[in-house]
């Protein structure tokens, strides 16, 4: 079986679907910007713990969403979404950047891309790209070539 959660935004309900037993399992990423008001340092607690998981365990995967791209170095201030925390940003930023090597923009499961916002072929060449999977490689050489802006989506 595969399972994959998406936008938890700081709740700790991926814990029960993790619990099963799964071939693979794929955060799509959005694990920031609660809008039931969970305090930041809950949502970043639940956040280094899905990281925990996905170190122990190599079928787990982490997708970035928009929700914590607007976090990362190297993302124009303008680019915000609703619920941003300005007030936690730096602390989601360090444990972001801390955990950067587990996420990824794009996945392959099979015959199945598995990304947090879709990607179209208007995307791909905007990027000078064929290869979906290449996203990632773009994504570590410049971040902001792939802000979730609705133009690249």
């Amino acid at each position: 079986m595969k399972i994959a959660i998406g936008d938890i935004h700081g709740k700790n309900c991926w814990k029960d679907l993790i619990d099963r037993e799964f071939d693979e399992c794929y955060f799509v990423g959005d694990y920031f910007d609660n809008y039931e008001e969970t305090p930041t340092v809950t949502q970043i607690r639940n956040f280094k713990e899905i990281c925990e998981e996905a170190r122990k365990n190599n079928k787990i995967h982490l997708c970035l969403g928009n929700h914590d791209l607007h976090y990362l170095r190297g993302i124009e201030k303008s680019e915000k979404y609703s619920g941003f925390q300005w007030y936690g940003r730096f602390d989601i930023q360090e444990i972001l950047e801390e955990n950067i090597d587990l996420l990824k923009v794009v996945y392959q499961s099979g015959n199945y891309l598995i990304s947090h916002a879709g990607i179209s072929n208007t995307f791909l060449k905007s990027l000078n790209l064929e290869d979906p999977l290449d996203i990632n490689k773009k994504f570590e050489e410049n971040r902001m070539s792939l802000a979730f802006n609705g133009y690249n989506c």
